[in-house]
């Protein structure tokens, strides 16, 4: 039905619905330089004790119960990502899950480093269990060659209702909800001087129990929690049952301008690579190729975290585990 025939004798609440809309759209190849207010920081309590952050949403966990549509600016997950206007096709074939091809994944980035991480004595901070890059589950089982050829684009943490926070400082650019096999996420943007980094990264939070409560453009501090570790995406059998797996997916990017595509089902950097998420906790080097030649002493990562009490361990540090240290 179109929106003329639905609202035929309200054409006030029709200009009203459309400026709505233009004021929560964000701009995706506009790269800002700006740091995070802090005047006006995101802050407040834990989303895992408030009974759910989604505020617009609020929904519950467990598969999604069909499409939620787009909400405050959002782009929602539905859709073929087979094609993207503007970008050109070794991008695609690095970036988009089913038409991913070796070579172009390799002069990306999408492969192993070997990269490990080294947790603090007596504190409980999540413990990951399939790693950037890898052809294995958490469970030990093989991907599914269907996406990216059986690589894993990121880093899994296995969490179930607790809180995820910012890696960074940065600046929310993508959320998104739908059915795909991510489920509910949120993406952030960094710039170089939130991370002491000398590129522009992206961190990519997946699996979200609901919406994360931050809005397009706002501007988030480290240790901001940005959503509850759930199962959204995983459920129905193809991988891991029914019940799917309550886990964070957390995938990172790098490239020099801080621009990006959003597609039906991906965010892609321009000009970008895929950056083990290892690599930006541990400082660089952020080239995959880089970080896989390093000696294995230097392939254990002693990460920089948060404790319960909001303090920063070592203090000073601008990248930080995505989980609070207990």
């Amino acid at each position: 039905m179109s929106r003329s025939s639905m609202f035929p004798r309200f054409p006030t609440l029709v200009a009203l619905s459309a400026a709505v809309v233009c004021l929560g759209a964000v701009p995706a190849e506009a790269a800002s330089s700006q740091t995070p207010d802090a005047a006006h920081p995101i802050s407040g309590p834990q989303l895992a004790q408030r009974g759910g952050g989604g505020g617009r949403g609020g929904m519950g966990g467990g598969k999604m119960g069909g499409k939620i549509g787009k909400m405050g600016g959002d782009n929602s997950d539905s859709g073929s990502d087979s094609n993207a206007p503007g970008l050109d096709p070794e991008m695609m074939d690095a970036f988009m899950a089913m038409r991913a091809t070796n070579d172009a994944m390799d002069a990306r980035g999408l492969f192993e480093t070997g990269l490990r991480p080294v947790y603090p004595d007596g504190l409980n901070c999540q413990t990951g269990d399939s790693f950037f890059g890898s052809g294995l589950r958490g469970d030990g089982s093989n991907r599914s060659e269907r996406y990216y050829g059986g690589r894993h684009g990121g880093f899994d943490i296995p969490a179930r209702g607790i809180d995820i926070i910012a890696m960074a400082d940065g600046e929310v650019i993508v959320k998104s909800v739908g059915d795909n096999i991510g489920g509910i996420k949120v993406v952030l943007r960094h710039a170089p001087e939130d991370t002491g980094l000398d590129q522009w990264t992206f961190t990519e939070y997946k699996h979200l129990k609901e919406p994360s409560p931050l809005d397009i453009g706002a501007k988030v501090r480290k240790g901001t929690p940005v959503g509850i570790a759930w199962n959204t995406g995983t459920t129905g059998g193809r991988a891991y049952g029914p019940g799917g797996h309550y886990h964070l997916h957390l995938s990172a990017w790098y490239n020099a301008n801080g621009k990006f595509k959003k597609t039906p089902k991906m965010t892609i950097p321009r000009d970008g690579h895929w950056l083990d998420p290892l690599a930006m906790m541990r400082g660089g080097p952020l080239a995959s190729s880089e970080a896989r030649d390093l000696a294995d002493e230097d392939k254990q990562v002693r990460f920089a975290y948060q404790t319960a009490d909001g303090a920063v361990h070592p203090e000073g540090a601008k990248i930080i585990w995505p989980f609070v240290c207990r």
